[in-house]
């Protein structure tokens, strides 16, 4: 009896590695539907949980964590199986896949956590998203939630690793975005904007004025921030003040020696 139990039980782990492990199969354009009742009709079979529970392979969560993912409710079951694996410790030890966006049934996992800690996870992605060349998506994703939830914590992260004593070590790239989650949150004062201003990179500086542009509503002397830039030694960033400031206020900026710039300023006010 013993013996055709686990007869029973490799067949029916075959069965479910066959079916969840079948590459590109899930997404084919006549197959999909059918796919999807069949992954649907055997994740709500509880008789199957415990060879469920076996399934622990990337892409075994994956294409289950899509199916649930379409679904408006599941079972607590399947609820418990990716909340477990956004509990931080798996997040730091699977930090490199989610850079890559290659752990969708992790991003899953942590869509369901409402008491992950935003500044926790910030931290284990910051930590090695820093070295990359890209910002990836879920850095940024981590940011805006960080930015939602507790906007103290990402303004004292950002006040120390932006505007602290030691220049940021962060890539342009990362700093430009930073910058543009620091102000469009509000926290841009006269100091941190001249900081910003004299940033060595144009690429930096430049997300940081659009960003301010287009954060109007969140300063009370919106204009007197602007003008902080209007010095700016970065062309771009004067390119980017003269078609965005009032015509009233782009005198600041006609002591500029761009040929450029005086260009656009000039087409403003031949526009008047």
């Amino acid at each position: 009896m013993d013996n055709e139990k686990s007869v029973l039980d490799a067949l029916a782990l075959k069965g479910l590695n066959a079916i969840f492990n079948r590459s590109g199969y899930y997404y084919g354009y006549h197959n999909r539907n059918k796919m999807k009742s069949d992954m649907l009709a055997l994740m709500s079979n509880e008789s199957l949980h415990p060879y469920f529970d076996t399934l622990k392979d990337e892409a075994s969560l994956t294409a289950i964590s899509r199916v649930l993912s379409e679904q408006e409710t599941f079972s607590e079951y399947w609820r418990d199986r990716f909340l477990e694996l956004s509990e931080l410790d798996n997040i730091r030890g699977s930090v490199h896949s989610l850079l890559r966006d290659d752990a969708k049934h992790i991003q899953f996992g942590i869509s369901l956590n409402d008491g992950l800690d935003d500044y926790a996870l910030f931290q284990i992605l910051h930590e090695r998203a820093a070295s990359y060349a890209y910002i990836p998506k879920v850095y940024i994703e981590s940011v805006n939630s960080l930015c939602e939830s507790n906007s103290l914590a990402f303004k004292i992260f950002a006040d120390t690793e932006l505007f602290g004593r030691t220049k940021s070590s962060l890539k342009p790239a990362f700093r430009g975005f930073l910058y543009s989650k620091y102000i469009s949150s509000g926290f841009l004062t006269e100091k941190t904007a001249r900081k910003i201003r004299s940033e060595s990179s144009y690429e930096a500086s430049l997300k940081g004025v659009q960003a301010l542009i287009n954060s109007e509503d969140k300063y009370d002397n919106h204009n007197d921030l602007l003008l902080k830039f209007s010095d700016s030694r970065h062309e771009e960033v004067l390119a980017e003040l003269a078609r965005s400031l009032p015509i009233w206020l782009l005198s600041s900026l006609l002591g500029t020696e761009s040929q450029y710039v005086k260009g656009i300023i000039e087409h403003r006010m031949n526009e008047q």
